[in-house]
């Protein structure tokens, strides 16, 4: 009677189950993902912006070398530097007179 009573008996709350577990897990790594995205688009409307069709080839460059160097940058931080470091391209080149802005 008392096997009975423990093989029935619900696992305490405080305890997770281990799907549960692993589900939270699948979720969080999913939200980063998505940040990851969003970040790494809002960079390369950003750049767009700052330089048509030129930023997206130094957004999309930037990734590239990111993903391939032996020590990369957090992931959420491509698309904001990336803008940043075409914003500075710009502005060296105007100052250099070798590139115009589009009016």
């Amino acid at each position: 009677m008392v096997v009975f009573f423990l093989m029935t008996r619900a696992p305490p709350r405080s305890t997770l189950d281990r799907s549960s577990a692993a589900s939270a897990v699948y979720k969080s790594q999913a939200m980063s993902y998505v940040i990851d995205i969003a970040l790494l688009i809002g960079g390369i409307l950003a750049a767009q912006a700052i330089m048509p069709t030129t930023g997206l080839f130094i957004i999309v460059a930037f990734w590239c070398i990111n993903k391939c160097s032996k020590k990369p940058l957090v992931s959420m931080a491509v698309g904001p530097l990336g803008a940043i470091l075409v914003g500075l391209i710009a502005n060296v080149l105007f100052l250099l007179s070798l590139y115009t802005p589009a009016a």
